[in-house]
């Protein structure tokens, strides 16, 4: 089967491609999250590589974040901002901003709630 095939194939059935690795990812979801530890514990040094280059691509790619995360950062640190609990109570909180061109704009949220609003398309 050609590599063009395999590409028309995939773009045919691309929800059905999908749903499998979702199933698939389900079903053995321990299993990958076990190797990709053990491979992070015997590969530190490539782990450490890998994240690098994936964190200076985002920066690239988002550098108003990057304004409004220091800029939340140093007020922090200078006491102009306080970090307040979660709206769930719980008090290890992040900073979330709903528009980055106001830094210091931010909610706090746990990871938790924080996960959930990026998954609403909130950024």
């Amino acid at each position: 089967m050609s590599k063009e095939t395999k590409h028309n194939w995939y773009l045919a059935n691309r929800q059905l491609t999908i749903d499998r690795a979702a199933k698939s990812y389900e079903n053995n979801r321990q299993k990958i999250i076990d190797r990709s530890t053990k491979w992070a514990k015997d590969n530190p040094e490539r782990k450490a590589e890998i994240a690098a280059k994936s964190d200076k691509k985002q920066r690239a790619k988002h550098p108003e974040k990057m304004v409004a995360r220091n800029a939340v950062n140093n007020a922090l640190r200078d006491g102009r901002l306080v970090k307040e609990p979660c709206h769930c109570g719980e008090t290890e909180v992040q900073g979330h901003h709903e528009d980055y061109s106001k830094p210091l704009d931010v909610e706090w949220l746990c990871t938790k709630c924080h996960r959930k609003s990026n998954r609403k398309g909130i950024n």
